[in-house]
């Protein structure tokens, strides 16, 4: 039993910045590209470098940003 009402929504809302849906951006084409992805993201193991993918990770904002007003790297200008 959870505290969870049926239908409610699962992924919380971002808090708002104020900023327009700049929908010209692309967040893994114009904002983190994937040099830049495999710069910061280093893994060690080869399990990590399984797990911690660029492809996984433009997946995850692609899902993110479909459920939410306030977007992942897609708000405003890209400065």
């Amino acid at each position: 039993c959870s505290g969870v009402k049926e239908g409610a929504a699962t992924i919380p809302p971002a808090p708002k910045s104020g900023e327009k849906v700049n929908d010209s951006l692309d967040p893994c084409t114009d904002i983190l590209t994937e040099g830049m992805f495999d710069a910061i993201v280093q893994p060690t193991s080869k399990e990590g470098k399984a797990l911690f993918t660029y492809s996984g990770f433009c997946n995850a904002v692609t899902q993110y940003n479909a459920h939410h007003d306030e977007k992942f790297a897609q708000m405003g200008s890209e400065k």
